[in-house]
């Protein structure tokens, strides 16, 4: 078991986010005392009215690239399998989608009017907005600057 250490919980060996506050699990090396991958991102308070003519880009931290969603689309985040059972519209295995935990079907974000909404998908690792974990299948709203880990991938999201 592994114990959360912001609620106590008695977590499964191998998860990444406390399945009962949704905090990010400590990763350690081979035994050593583990230290925190990721701490809690203050919530945004500006920009979630995401007007027609708006873009919406989506940049992982860490790395050089950003994608920018279809207006009025869904889009799915996820990975990838061999066999290709799971073909999400955005594929994060270039950005370790594996060794951080994210699963084949991960998320989903949609424009709706003018707000942007994120839903997890029932993923093993769960889904983060802000350090705060979204219920699956339940809609969350998304800000301009929200910080959104996919089980220990972390994006950020802009409005331009």
């Amino acid at each position: 078991m592994r114990k959360c250490q912001e609620c106590d919980h008695d977590n499964l060996v191998g998860a990444m986010v406390c399945e009962d506050c949704g905090f990010p699990l400590m990763t350690g090396q081979s035994g050593d005392a583990a230290a925190p991958v990721y701490g809690a991102v203050p919530v945004h308070t500006a920009g979630f009215d995401l007007r027609d003519e708006m873009r919406v880009y989506i940049e992982f931290v860490g790395f050089e690239t950003r994608i920018e969603l279809k207006p009025n689309a869904q889009t799915t985040f996820g990975r990838q399998d061999t066999n290709g059972a799971a073909n999400p519209d955005v594929d994060l295995t270039p950005y370790g989608a594996f060794e951080k935990g994210v699963s084949r079907t991960h998320a989903l974000m949609q424009r709706r009017e003018h707000a942007l909404m994120l839903q997890d998908l029932g993923s093993s690792n769960g889904t983060l907005v802000n350090g705060r974990r979204v219920a699956a299948n339940q809609p969350r709203l998304i800000q301009d600057g929200d910080e959104i880990m996919f089980g220990q991938l972390a994006a950020r999201v802009h409005f331009v």
